[in-house]
């Protein structure tokens, strides 16, 4: 009996796998936030233009962007291209220009494809093909890859776009604006998915902790305690603790300046709610206070849980039998066999 007993798990070791289960359930949550967004994207928006982001040969990250333009009746009538700097925190617009629908066709015409600074992609009215970086003055000439534009059409560009190369390029597609009604429904069918799977894994662990303890309780092979899921889920708290107690160190002192996307990423099983009440790039000195203690839910969350499911495992109560099988006849057979 005493063998038996010794190889029960630790409060410790019980601590421990919870916390590691919440970092499944983090990564679960990642993808579950990713295919909610992607989802309500498709579903309530259009591709309104096309965009590359790179390093020119100064290492700053540039993000060139391609708008589609269209006229009071919905008709097209060309594009807007901006390049901007976000190597920072703030997006910084370098230049840009307009082009019509009608430059666009004379250019895509003379030159098979029109180049309207994409850092090295061709581009025919915010299409594009994989190609190398453009190459300038003389080595152009020997890149097969370039297709030289006749005077007229290259003169519009080049006069009001100058080229950019980049390395490490990516092309992305850019998409109108969702509303903000369904920006929110977006967030609470994310946020519901993401609190379920943050909750059942610990759970289960906790409970099953609390079943086992009952039947030792019960044999006398041991004393009950009923603050056990309480301290099980204290514990598998210190290192969101350590990150909440770095955040107010942040927010006083303004260092590191930008901890709170660390700490977004951190607290992933409630992205959405992060981003309803601490808003997103700006520096950890701005973070409003109010902010800071809507976390305070998120940081006792776990312990309440975990709290939660000891207590109803040592009372072996199970909500899924409730659930699950309350109209099925199954709970009354199994509590038959016990």
């Amino acid at each position: 009996m005493n063998t038996a007993y010794n190889s029960e798990p630790t409060t410790g070791s019980l601590a421990a796998k919870v916390f590691g289960m919440t970092f499944f359930a983090a990564i679960l949550c990642f993808f579950l936030n990713m295919s909610v967004l992607l989802l309500f994207q498709y579903a309530f928006t259009t591709r309104i233009g096309t965009c590359w982001e790179g390093e020119d040969k100064e290492g700053r990250t540039i993000r060139i962007e391609h708008l589609d333009q269209f006229d009071a009746q919905g008709e097209y009538i060309g594009i807007k291209a901006d390049v901007y700097d976000i190597s920072g925190k703030e997006k910084v617009w370098l230049y840009g220009a307009e082009f019509t629908a009608d430059e666009l066709e004379e250019m895509k015409q003379a030159a098979g494809t029109t180049t309207v600074a994409t850092g090295g992609t061709t581009a025919a009215a915010g299409e594009t093909t994989d190609a190398p970086d453009r190459a300038e003055g003389p080595a152009a000439a020997e890149d097969p890859a370039v297709t030289e534009a006749p005077a007229s059409a290259a003169t519009k560009v080049q006069d009001r776009l100058p080229a950019i190369e980049l390395r490490n390029e990516i092309r992305m597609g850019i998409n109108s604006e969702m509303s903000a009604g369904r920006k929110l429904a977006s967030g609470l069918i994310a946020q519901t998915g993401m609190l379920i799977l943050f909750v059942a894994f610990p759970y289960n662990i906790v409970w099953d902790a609390g079943n086992r303890d009952q039947n030792q309780v019960h044999f006398k092979r041991k004393k009950a305690d009923p603050r056990r899921g309480v301290v099980i889920g204290l514990l598998a708290s210190i290192p969101a603790g350590l990150m909440f107690g770095v955040m107010v160190f942040a927010k006083i002192s303004g260092s590191p300046e930008n901890f709170v996307d660390f700490w977004r990423t951190f607290n992933v099983c409630f992205f959405p709610y992060f981003n309803e009440v601490i808003p997103g790039d700006i520096p950890s000195a701005q973070i409003p206070w109010s902010g800071i203690a809507a976390m305070l839910p998120v940081l006792l969350s776990l312990p309440v849980i975990t709290h939660l499911g000891y207590t109803l495992g040592f009372k072996d109560f199970s909500i899924i039998e409730k659930v699950v099988y309350k109209t099925t006849g199954k709970k009354l057979k199994r509590k038959k066999k016990n």
